[in-house]
């Protein structure tokens, strides 16, 4: 999935869409797999990620840490 709000809406429907095919335990890479999100929109992934079958956090080695303290203080 791609760093974006529209990733991150396309990840709700693909874990709903599985859900629905007989897939129960799947889940997006939180915070999207390639770019660079902002704090807000990781936040907004993790929140999300919290409600999901799978929650992790992961993404390409040149797309950066997604750790919660990498986007600073609020979002830790």
């Amino acid at each position: 999935m791609e760093s974006s709000w529209e990733g991150l809406r396309a990840s709700l429907a693909l874990v709903l869409g599985l859900g629905l095919c007989g897939v129960p335990y799947s889940g997006p890479d939180v915070g999207g797999f390639g770019g660079s999100p902002s704090p807000e929109l990781y936040l907004r992934w993790l929140e999300l990620g919290a409600y999901l079958p799978l929650f992790r956090t992961h993404s390409a080695i040149w797309a950066g840490r997604r750790e919660p303290w990498e986007f600073g203080p609020e979002v830790e």
